[in-house]
């Protein structure tokens, strides 16, 4: 797996979208999780997807994102508190998990757009 994206507001479902990679060709797989429709612990109701991402789009993806130093959000970002009202979003890429509440804080901005527009890029595969 080259990264994990997630988005979970708590008025909706909770998804992730991952980027990997197999037989040299890049692949999104995206996994939803309704976790406002009832349901027994046991038996949680969720929908996953993949499909192929073009190699030129991938690699712009990664290429922007590698243009990041991770250590500088590593430690400019702190952890969130309690979400309870709102949305959190994140990336987890290696041992680096980068995540914000709501709007993102001024040092996060950059990474947190693009977040947004590599998940409108992923959505766009499965719609």
């Amino acid at each position: 797996m080259k990264f994990l994206l997630w988005h979970n507001n708590v008025l909706r479902d909770y998804t992730s979208w991952s980027l990997f990679i197999s037989d040299n060709q890049y692949y999104v797989r995206r996994i939803r999780w309704k976790q406002h429709t009832p349901y027994r612990l046991e038996t949680p109701e969720t929908y996953g997807a993949e499909n192929i991402l073009s190699k030129e789009v991938a690699i712009s993806i990664i290429g922007k994102f590698s243009s990041f130093q991770l250590d500088d959000f590593k430690h400019k970002a702190k952890a969130p508190l309690i979400n309870i009202d709102g949305s959190e979003s994140g990336i987890l890429i290696d041992a680096h998990k980068i995540h914000w509440m709501n709007e993102p804080p001024q040092e996060l901005v950059e990474i947190a757009s693009w977040h947004k527009n590599t998940k409108t890029q992923f959505e766009a595969l499965f719609s």
